[in-house]
Order: C-alpha cells, then sequence, then structure tokens
C-alpha cells in the first residue's frame, strides 16, 4: 500500500502460518499436546514476525512499519488472549497485526490520508493559481488605471474642444448679429 510521505510504502503480508494454529483445534488432544501445539503457533508467528519487520521495513524505501493479516478473527483473538509477548515484539518490531476487521479500519484510515494529501495538493495548486491570478490583476489593474487616466484626459480633451467651439460658434453669432450695410443677401 503506497501512502503520501513520509508514510511512503507499507507492506501487507497475508502469508499467515496456519499450520500450527489448525494444529492446536483439532479435536481429541492431550493437554501436553495443545501446549506443544501452543509453543509451535508462537514460535511460527514470532518468526514471522521477524521475517516481516527484516523483510518490508527498510526505511526511507519503506514505510516504518508493516502489515502482518491474521486471516480469521478466532486467531487474531488466541494471540491476543495467549500470547501477549508476540503482541509486544510485533509492536516492537512495527509490524502491526490485523485481522479482517482491524484491517479494513486500516484501510479506512490509508484512505482518509491519501484523501488528505491529495486535497492538501490541490489546496497547494489552489494557491499557486490564486498567486498567479492576483500577479495578472495586479497588471490588469494598472493596465486599467493607465486606461482610466487616458479616459479621463480624453474627456478633459473633449471638453475643452466642446469649450472652443463654443467660443467660436459664440464669436460667430456676434459677428452675424452685428449691423451691417453689407448682407450677401442685398448683393443680387
Amino acid at each position: 500500500m503506497l501512502l503520501p510521505q513520509p508514510s511512503g510504502n507499507i507492506a501487507i503480508d497475508a502469508k499467515f502460518p496456519l499450520e500450527s494454529y489448525r494444529a492446536l483445534h483439532q479435536d481429541n488432544q492431550t493437554p501436553s499436546q495443545k501446549q506443544h501445539h501452543r509453543r509451535q503457533l508462537h514460535q511460527d508467528v514470532k518468526k514471522h514476525i521477524k521475517d516481516i519487520a527484516e523483510k518490508y521495513i527498510l526505511p526511507p524505501e519503506t514505510a516504518n512499519g508493516a502489515i502482518l493479516f491474521i486471516p480469521a478473527e478466532a486467531i487474531f483473538a488466541e494471540l491476543h488472549a495467549h500470547h501477549a509477548e508476540l503482541i509486544e515484539q510485533a509492536y516492537q518490531l512495527g509490524v502491526w497485526l490485523t485481522s479482517p476487521a482491524t484491517l479494513m479500519a486500516v484501510l479506512t484510515t490509508a484512505k482518509s490520508v491519501i484523501k488528505d494529501d491529495a486535497t492538501r495538493q490541490q489546496a497547494h495548486q489552489l494557491r499557486q493559481q490564486l498567486y498567479h491570478l492576483n500577479h495578472d490583476f495586479q497588471k490588469f489593474q494598472q493596465k486599467m488605471d493607465a486606461l482610466a487616466r487616458h479616459i479621463d484626459q480624453a474627456n478633459k480633451d473633449v471638453a475643452d474642444v466642446q469649450h472652443s467651439a463654443q467660443k467660436i460658434t459664440t464669436r460667430f453669432q456676434h459677428i452675424e448679429n452685428t449691423p451691417s450695410d453689407f448682407h450677401p443677401s442685398n448683393n443680387d
């Protein structure tokens, strides 16, 4: 299973040594046979935990832990009830014991971590895009300010031209209204 950094690759080992567990739960056993099979289960699981730690926990290439999948809730319960030292050894070596039910919880947690990482990456990309958008908007604002100054100047120039035109029109009107003996219509 690949999780985001700093976790990285987490191995899930599902090759549980079932033979000694099955032997432990055979019918018609004497107490000494049962004890022998329980010791054998202990030794087999202890070796398997050690093998997983040595084979799958290789930082920085892998995570600081690996998962040992125990294929039945009954076996998981047996280990927790009668082999507490195995549970402690697994914990110290970074081997997480999971049953079908607890593996689902681990996978659900891993899915949440992956989703959280994707959200964090999207947020980072969004921040980058917002930074670029802010930069582009500042350039746009500068151009808009320059355009507004040009438009204001053009409006002022138009107002000045209108004022000049009004003055010229007024002067023409004064000329036309000035009494004179010469009117173009009298030249005929």
